[in-house]
């Protein structure tokens, strides 16, 4: 039994814990901010582009449940139904139910809560420092693991992980509550097994066969069935593609992927540097840098020397690393090739000399190192005998084995601000400055802004809905015959097009049909792939994109031709190719230089006050089929 004072004390820690998870709560709340504004600007890239568009395709389709060999006949001329994603997905629903700004704004409040919330829930149970400032240094790495850029696209894929990982050890031990059963169920729903947990289950696998024959030494059924239990679940969620495993309704452009094992091995030892330092920037940015990374490899050191700095001492290291840090020595002294082999010697030492609990820093840190390699490693042309030996290989995102770095890197924050709240004095004022400098700069690389920024554009300017319909207007479009016109893009990206209904013969796919990739590299000139190089290397060995390559499509590069007064682009494809494809307009965001008097037709240019866009149609003059 608890005597008054300790039942006092108990209390008023209980309070405290309280009042920091809602200070916590308070910062995500302030970072959400611009995402209840008005206009909302969202980054372009692997959003607007793809993910919005093929949503609302599919919930317009009438075919959410058809069969994976239904044709949605909007894009690149028709596509099976498979190639437009599984049905039994949250993120998925939202768009059907909601207009698409709504839903994005709600799928983006819900990533940040749940990823505030599941690190909390995880680090409160099993983060084993006990010191004075355990519940501080729990709600900060909280925070920061939160206000992360993630994915939009990829639903709860990588915030809910610490939850997960939170609710599979409560079953391990025992002590599970009947609620977490049922978030056990829902996750699979709202996470991507393509994207990420394909190889979190072969993990957990991996970890459950190790925890049965050397820790607990015995076969834990629960566990055992728990983990089969969330397998069943995520084939359910994807069993289109299992289906087409086993019932293939189309050869997937995937086949000819050449992405992995192809590079040298200094290009792939800098891929592993950039890794290791940030994580993959395009989807699963950890932040590291500038601070939180030089921060944890400073707590390594002092684990290692075990010694409690006086008042004095402690506020010159503080000021040190701070400096160190603004003045870029730390950026110095991580970019240079011998960066992994040094922080993996610093993590052996850690291991060897420090304090029990911050054994584990080093062993984390040192897992960090191997995956920042192990993603290296997958881009290292002397690998390449992997993928002639295991052909599937060329059609996985193998490099995402490594996607889980984001919560590996937040619990190496952790012990590393444990390590300084027990070796040095001021560890509050050094939180709060840190808090302010690494909120800022999440707030700074955020995927929403509240202001207009070259990456971003709002989903009105993005997609004008007014240029639109003053197209299908003068076009006589209508909901009974729009399937008769097939549009191509020239300088600007089809899913503005096809987020308005129409159909399109290009697009962007990460599953479809590798025969259409063939015709659609034919409509592309010599020309294109002499002087654009990167870009025919891009669609050869990667495809997902079937483009026209001559003109980069990226509201970037509509801003340069503006900022340099460029009025016009030749017209790099070739009309009788598109032909071919039932090509009957071109949508263009320039004005087409000199393009061919009979064969191309000038028909329009539209703009509007509500989008930067400035679109030319032309008319596809294609002579008329035999038989006609």
């Amino acid at each position: 039994m608890l005597n008054k004072q300790e039942k006092d004390s108990k209390q008023t820690a209980d309070n405290r814990k309280i009042i920091l998870f809602f200070i916590g709560f308070a910062l995500v709340f302030i970072y959400l901010l611009p995402i209840f504004g008005h206009p909302l600007y969202v980054i372009t890239f692997d959003n607007l582009d793809i993910a919005i568009p093929q949503a609302k395709i599919l919930a317009e389709s009438g075919k959410i449940f058809a069969p994976n060999s239904a044709i949605i006949p909007n894009m690149m001329n028709g596509l099976p139904r498979v190639s437009y994603g599984s049905e039994f997905n949250m993120l998925f629903w939202l768009y059907y139910f909601f207009d698409a700004e709504i839903a994005f704004r709600i799928n983006f409040v819900l990533i940040h809560i749940v990823a505030y919330i599941s690190m909390y829930l995880f680090l409160q149970r099993y983060f084993m420092y006990k010191g004075s400032y355990r519940s501080l240094i729990i709600v900060v790495a909280s925070l920061f693991f939160a206000i992360l850029p993630f994915y939009s696209g990829g639903g709860l894929t990588t915030s809910v992980l610490p939850l997960l990982l939170y609710i599979l050890l409560n079953i391990r031990n025992g002590s599970e509550k009947p609620y977490e059963w049922l978030l056990l169920v829902l996750i699979p729903f709202y996470s991507s097994f393509i994207l990420m947990y394909i190889f979190v289950l072969f993990y957990l696998w991996v970890a459950f066969t190790i925890d049965t024959f050397f820790i607990a030494k015995h076969f834990q059924k629960r566990l055992f069935l728990t983990l089969l239990l969330l397998t069943v679940l995520y084939a359910i969620t994807e069993y289109r593609q299992f289906l087409s495993i086993l019932d293939p309704v189309f050869t997937s452009h995937r086949t000819e992927f050449n992405v992995y094992f192809c590079e040298t091995f200094r290009k792939a030892h800098i891929y592993a540097i950039k890794f290791f330092l940030d994580g993959w920037t395009q989807h699963q940015q950890s932040l590291m840098m500038p601070w939180l990374l030089p921060l944890s490899l400073s707590a390594m050191i002092f684990s290692t020397l075990k010694r409690r700095f006086t008042q004095t001492e402690s506020m010159l290291i503080w000021l040190i690393i701070l400096l160190s840090i603004i003045a870029g020595i730390w950026h110095d002294v991580l970019t240079n090739k011998y960066t992994l082999l040094g922080v993996s010697l610093l993590s052996v030492i850690t291991i060897i000399r420090s304090e029990k609990i911050f054994k584990i820093l080093g062993i984390l840190m040192l897992l960090n190192v191997f995956i920042a390699i192990y993603n290296g490693l997958c881009f290292y042309e002397g690998l390449a005998f992997f993928k002639e030996q295991f052909h599937i290989l060329n059609q996985f995102n193998i490099s995402r084995a490594a996607f889980f770095q984001p919560v590996l890197v937040y619990l190496i924050v952790a012990f590393a601000f444990a390590s300084f709240a027990t070796y040095l004095k001021y560890f509050r004022l050094f939180i709060v400055i840190i808090i302010i400098f690494q909120f800022y700069f999440a707030m700074y690389v955020s995927r929403v802004s509240s202001k207009p920024n070259g990456k971003y554009m709002t989903l009105q300017q993005y997609y004008a809905p007014e240029i639109f319909n003053s197209i299908k207007k003068d076009l006589n479009i209508t909901s009974k015959n729009i399937s008769k016109y097939h549009f191509v893009e020239y300088g600007i990206e089809p899913s503005v097009v096809l987020y308005n209904g129409l159909y399109t013969v290009d697009g962007y796919s990460t599953n479809y049909p590798l025969s259409y990739k063939h015709k659609f590299k034919n409509v592309q000139q010599k020309e294109c792939f002499n002087f654009m190089w990167g870009s025919s290397k891009m669609y050869e060995t990667w495809g997902s994109k079937a483009y026209l390559l001559c003109i980069e499509t990226r509201p970037r590069n509509y801003r340069l031709f503006k900022e340099h007064n460029i009025t016009s682009y030749p017209f790099y494809a070739s009309p009788d190719e598109l032909c071919k494809l039932r090509t009957n307009f071109i949508i263009s965001g320039i004005k087409l230089k000199k393009p061919s008097a009979d064969k191309i037709q000038y028909v329009n240019d539209y703009n509007s006050t509500q989008s930067p866009w400035h679109l030319w149609v032309y008319r596809l003059n294609c002579p008329e089929k035999k038989g006609k």
